[in-house]
């Protein structure tokens, strides 16, 4: 299962951007540990799952990292990402 890991450094709510092009078939988000503030995550048009400093979740069933958009409750919190791709057999 090839693994593709990274970081961005977000902006605020005023710029969301998706994040980078990415081919995966999961994968796990997590706010940096070192975050002062909240890190938003949702798609283009609305933002709903909010993660604090350390915190963590999973997306199972995804095509590409570049579907999520993000942004930072204060400018320059980290969002850390490992996306898997599977090998179909």
């Amino acid at each position: 299962m090839p693994i593709a890991p990274g970081t961005q450094t977000l902006p605020l709510a005023a710029a969301v951007a998706a994040l980078p092009a990415v081919e995966c078939h999961a994968v796990i988000l997590q706010a940096d540990i070192d975050n002062n503030a909240r890190v938003i995550i949702g798609g283009p048009a609305i933002q709903t799952i909010t993660l604090t400093a350390g915190q963590s979740m999973t997306i199972s069933a995804i095509d590409n990292l570049n579907e999520l958009w993000a942004y930072g409750s204060v400018a320059g919190e980290v969002l850390n990402w490992i996306g898997m791709q599977y090998r179909r057999r």
